[in-house]
């Protein structure tokens, strides 16, 4: 993903912060998913990969992971409530995609105000959330000590 230069962080706030709201993120989309993430353990960070991303002309990092949880009966309803919820806390809702089959799988895609994707999959077999956080131009996820200051982002 390809943060937004004119995005309001713009690649700015600190790693630790990213991930911190990455992790939030999550448990909110589960809190309001109607089912079970048995794997999710909120702080604990395995299965979150980094992934490369820029800001203007700047390589970057954001964190990514999918996540599987039980299923949802009703997946129009799960998916309708779920868009309504992230509107109201200012989600840009980027795509709603019906899969064939048995499952009545739905993928819900969001924009969070910080520049987070996340997809929503409510399906009568498994659930899914599929995220990757903001780009953040913190030196400390290639190895080098988060700065005092921000970077300034191009």
């Amino acid at each position: 993903m390809t943060t937004d230069p004119s995005h309001p962080f713009n690649g700015t706030r600190p790693a630790n912060i990213v991930l911190k709201d990455f992790a939030n993120i999550i448990d909110d989309t589960i809190n309001h998913s109607g089912t079970t993430f048995p794997g999710w353990k909120g702080s604990n960070t395995d299965g979150i990969l980094l992934y490369g991303c820029e800001v203007g002309s700047e390589k970057g990092n954001g964190y990514a992971t999918q996540i599987d949880g039980g299923p949802v009966p009703d997946t129009t309803a799960a998916v309708e409530k779920m868009k309504t919820y992230w509107e109201s806390i200012g989600y840009t809702i980027d795509g709603i995609v019906p899969w064939p089959g048995d499952n009545k799988r739905i993928d819900l895609t969001g924009i969070t105000p910080t520049g987070a994707r996340i997809i929503y999959s409510p399906s009568m077999g498994k659930t899914g959330i599929n995220i990757e956080s903001e780009c953040t131009l913190d030196p400390s996820l290639n190895g080098v000590p988060t700065p005092t200051t921000p970077p300034t982002g191009n």
